[in-house]
């Protein structure tokens, strides 16, 4: 059986919409686990510069006004990156996170690590409860996960981990890195 994987950095994000070339990070948490234990928390609200999409309130809550204030990403992105560090990083289906902060770094001229090197609960549970039942809020239901707020990136973040230290203690699929969609 392969080693647990349960040293990594969690990361969730929310954004002003839901296409990384024309919508912002307006949201990032990263979280990063050593052993198993959360050993250190990176958290901002982000200005994207661009209204936020309605249907995008609809789902975090965050409103204009919640960001005013708020670094811009290019104010943030080398503190975020340097977090993020070797990673691995890690969230709830990867591939969306992977995009926007991919899409966010290139505008800035900098890199993020390779989707390939993301870890995904998305995946194991998919295969345990099956396509269409491996929301992050079910699973958190099955596993006995506390959500927190949900669609706010902290908790999302969180949950994320935690879903992933579970699955991978059931033995089911530890080591397995990014899949499909959601």
């Amino acid at each position: 059986m392969p080693p647990v994987v349960d040293s990594f950095v969690a990361l969730d994000l929310e954004t002003s919409g839901l296409d990384p070339n024309r919508h912002g990070i307006i949201e990032a948490a990263l979280i990063r686990y050593e052993g198993g234990r959360e050993t250190a928390v990176w958290h901002s609200l982000i200005d994207p510069g661009i209204p936020l999409h309605p249907e995008a309130t609809l789902i975090h809550g965050l409103t204009s006004r919640d960001l005013e204030g708020a670094p811009r990403f290019a104010e943030v992105a080398e503190e975020l990156l340097a977090f993020l560090g070797e990673g691995p990083p890690l969230a709830y289906y990867a591939a969306f996170d992977y995009r926007f902060l991919r899409a966010a770094a290139q505008r800035l001229e900098l890199a993020v690590p390779p989707l390939n090197r993301w870890l995904d609960p998305l995946p194991l549970v998919r295969s345990r409860l099956g396509k269409g039942k491996a929301s992050m809020e079910n699973a958190c239901r099955i596993y006995g996960v506390d959500p927190g707020e949900a669609h706010r990136a902290l908790d999302d973040a969180r949950a994320a981990a935690r879903i992933w230290l579970l699955v991978n203690e059931s033995g089911d699929g530890s080591g397995d890195r990014t899949g499909g969609g959601a």
